[in-house]
């Protein structure tokens, strides 16, 4: 046993184990061994400005936003840090911890330190720090003064009519050492990952030959992917602002539930009569007037039409969570786990996918170029744009995207079954159009996935005639027949409430602006496609180091956006690969590929014209068309790694692919972090600032 560790290939694996070790121990806990010259001394008489109050010994309280500061005088020392053990008292309370639904920045203090050195004799503005509860080491602030420091002022920033317990104020105070192990793991794991990817490794010998994964690949990929599933729910869970979020737009699943069971397809809700009343009850404007002067409201991001309140959000949700376990249970589906679970279906999918693809497709690819591709995949295809927020909102686009990807996979089967005259073509044909229908009763426009089927179909339907001909009669019905059947039961749906059959409702939103109106405007498309496709990302000097992006515009009209992180050529490299699809034109339509992949790139392109123009720039809209980008963005991929595998330029490519791949990953899991739409610094401050400074381990 003792020999096998000792053995030669594992000598690298020690190696790496022994540089992480001394950079947790040296590297990262460096603020400990410098605090070790440190002579702490607390400090403990202060003044206070006028916006702050003495409450007693050690707690203070903010009654204004001016002068709340405390001063301390006659110091007089060379300082190198400061301690700041102070909280906010609401962190003791023990009903405002435990209750979801609430955002906890009160668990994070921002305060400004001013200090007089020797070369600023009046005071001198440092920047803006937060001070966490249970992340201690946001509590240790390292000063980078010039001589002696006689007074500092220490301003807190979002604390007005709050209490504020000071716990204990320390100069030169040292750092504890600590040793984190999740960090040990991850730094090990990471860099485990870049020596088995360097260009002379030997996993790169280790191929999926003729398209067949073995047992033990096998057993990893599904690892990956269970791996996957498990982060998704943490990373979900740990935000408690969306476990149960007390917003009325977010409850329109569960209403519309209750409604069926009530045999009606409005909402249980009466409008206020001011509304009933109004000329054009979606004026935003003027509707907001007119509630305000009659001391009511409308029902917000509802659709109102004819005196009723309606869902325009997609239909299959509620027949599939809310409506069953309503009727079951009596209670609400929690909208966070459906979010979440159909999330984890589409990385279960995916692997299928791409599984399926390079067994039919390519003979020769690198199991580690599989594996790396499909973790980029995964993280760069808008799911976690929609679980960073997974709300009401995000519902019906991570179904639409679960069924696409479902869809396509059992279409892909199909199409390569017909060639070679397998079993199980019509189960394959019939589950790939359920799936693709049922598109359409969750997010209509990614039903532009559908006319995928003409490359993957064209040549079983008009060479070899396999399809809609007398030869498959059975298989052509089961093909077309759950488009008839979705169709007819949306049609008969959006007739039933809106007098048409086309009609989803979605233009009676009662939100920013007017959608009765909105129209099809040329001018929206050039912004919608730069931000979608081309804005580049904001970089700056601190955790994560990327953020949102101010889409600030002269479009002379009604258009609608907000902050979004770039876009999906500028953030996620792997997409490159696209634009190198007509290098392999020749060996991709050999594989029936070619055309699959320019077809699915203009309909991403027609998806987020499409948004743009019917509700405009979000954030969560990129899940709508980023697979129909990356999916033939992977196949580009397999295509010129299996070209050049064993030739002259073997290692170059691999190179390429994987650094595309690590920059991708890198962007994907800095993304999850950014400071928007309620994001962990503001639910969870306590998790947030403990990776941070994990991460940040030098501050």
């Amino acid at each position: 046993m003792i020999s096998k560790i000792l053995n030669k290939k594992n000598i690298p694996l020690f190696i790496i184990l022994l540089i992480t070790l001394i950079l947790e121990i040296f590297a990262f806990n460096w603020r400990y061994f410098d605090g070790m010259r440190y002579k702490s001394r607390e400090l403990t008489d202060f003044e206070t400005g006028e916006g702050v109050w003495t409450v007693s010994e050690n707690r203070i309280k903010i009654v204004d936003n001016k002068d709340r500061y405390i001063e301390f005088k006659d110091i007089n020392t060379d300082i190198d840090n400061i301690y700041l053990n102070i909280k906010d008292i609401r962190c003791d309370d023990e009903k405002l911890k435990n209750i979801t639904g609430t955002v906890r920045d009160f668990q994070k203090l921002e305060v400004q330190i001013s200090i007089t050195d020797k070369s600023n004799a009046e005071y001198l503005r440092l920047p803006v720090v937060p001070i966490v509860e249970q992340a201690e080491q946001t509590k240790y602030i390292k000063l980078h003064t010039a001589g002696q420091t006689e007074k500092i002022k220490i301003d807190f920033l979002n604390s007005n009519n709050q209490i504020i317990q000071l716990n204990s104020i320390v100069i030169n105070k040292q750092a504890p050492f600590g040793f984190n192990f999740i960090r040990v793991l991850l730094v090990f794991g990471f860099l485990c990952f870049l020596y088995s990817l360097r260009p002379n490794s030997p996993l790169y010998k280790k191929r999926i030959k003729e398209g067949k994964l073995t047992l033990k690949q096998m057993i990893f990929a599904l690892v990956v992917v269970l791996a996957n599933v498990v982060f998704m729910f943490v990373f979900t869970y740990t935000n408690p602002k969306w476990i149960n979020p007390n917003i009325s737009q977010h409850k329109e699943y569960f209403e519309l539930a209750r409604s069926f069971t009530k045999g009606q397809l409005y909402l249980d809700f009466e409008p206020p009569q001011a509304l009933v009343d109004m000329e054009n009850p979606y004026d935003t404007h003027l509707r907001n007037k007119i509630m305000s002067e009659n001391n009511t409201y409308a029902k917000w991001d509802h659709a109102y039409y004819k005196g009723k309140y309606y869902v325009y959000f997609g239909v299959l949700p509620v027949l599939v969570y809310y409506l069953p376990c309503y009727v079951l249970t009596g209670m609400e589906f929690c909208t966070i786990f459906g979010v979440t679970l159909n999330c984890g279906i589409t990385a279960f999918f995916l692997l299928l996918l791409m599984t399926e693809v390079v067994k039919r497709k390519f003979k020769d690819i690198p199991y580690v170029i599989f594996m790396a591709v499909y973790e980029a995949l995964v993280l760069s295809s808008g799911m976690y744009t929609l679980l960073r927020k997974p709300d009401i909102y995000a519902m019906p686009i991570s179904m639409a995207v679960m069924l696409t990807v479902a869809g396509l996979y059992f279409w892909f089967m199909a199409s390569e079954k017909i060639k070679e005259d397998e079993k199980g073509i019509n189960i394959c044909l019939a589950l790939g159009s359920l799936c693709m229908a049922l598109v359409a009763a969750c997010r209509p426009q990614q039903l532009a996935a559908s006319f995928l089927a003409l490359p993957l179909f064209w040549s079983a339907v008009f060479k070899e005639r396999k399809l809609f001909s007398r030869k498959n009669v059975l298989g052509s019905v089961l093909f077309v027949l759950p488009y008839v059947i979705v169709a007819g039961g949306l049609m008969y749906y959006n007739s039933a409430r809106f007098g048409s059959p086309f009609d989803f409702g979605a233009n009676y939103n009662l939100t920013t602006n007017d959608m009765t109106t909105r129209g099809f405007e040329l001018g929206r498309l050039p912004l919608g496609i730069f931000a979608y496709f081309f804005q580049l990302p904001y970089t700056y000097p601190k955790f994560p180091y990327i953020m949102p992006t101010d889409l600030s515009n002269l479009y002379m009209g009604t258009t609608i956006s907000e902050p979004i992180l770039g876009g999906l050529f500028t953030c996620f490299p792997i997409t490159w690969a696209v634009f190198i699809l007509k290098v392999n034109k020749k060996t991709l339509k050999e594989k029936g590929l070619y055309v699959f992949s320019l077809l699915s790139c203009f309909l991403a392109l027609v998806v987020a014209c499409a948004d743009t123009q019917m509700a405009g720039i979000l954030y969560r809209y990129f899940a709508d068309f980023s697979l129909l980008i990356l999916i033939p963005a992977v196949i580009s991929i397999f295509e010129i790694t299996e070209r050049f595998q064993g030739g002259k330029f073997s290692k170059t490519v691999n190179f390429t692919v994987i650094v595309l791949i690590i920059v991708t990953v890198l962007f994907s899991v800095a993304s999850m972090l950014v400071s928007m739409d309620y994001s962990h610094e503001y639910a969870n401050p306590n998790l947030y600032y403990r990776v941070a400074y994990a991460i940040q381990f030098w501050l």
